[in-house]
C-alpha cells in the first residue's frame, strides 16, 4: 500500500537532515533555481505610496522595497 511522504520525510530526502542533525543556527547551503512573484493589481498601484527613510531621506517602494528613489518622480 503506498502513502505519499510526509513533510518531513520529503525534508529529509531533499537535505538529507535529520531532527538530531539539524538545529537552530545551522548553515545549509543551497541553489535556488527559480522564484515566483505575484504583479500587483490596479488597486494596489494606485493605493502604493512610497515610504521615506528619515535618516537616508531615500524613499522606498511600498511594492518591490527597492531604496534608492530621492524623489517620487524617477
Amino acid at each position: 500500500r503506498y502513502e505519499p511522504p510526509t513533510p518531513e520525510d520529503l525534508f529529509h530526502f531533499i537535505t538529507k537532515e535529520t531532527p538530531a542533525t539539524f538545529h537552530l543556527g545551522k548553515l545549509i547551503q543551497c541553489q535556488v533555481f527559480d522564484f515566483a512573484r505575484k504583479l500587483p493589481t490596479p488597486s494596489q498601484l494606485e493605493a502604493a505610496q512610497p515610504e521615506k527613510d528619515e535618516a537616508t531621506g531615500i524613499l522606498k517602494c511600498p511594492l518591490c522595497h527597492t531604496e534608492r528613489f530621492h524623489h517620487v518622480k524617477e
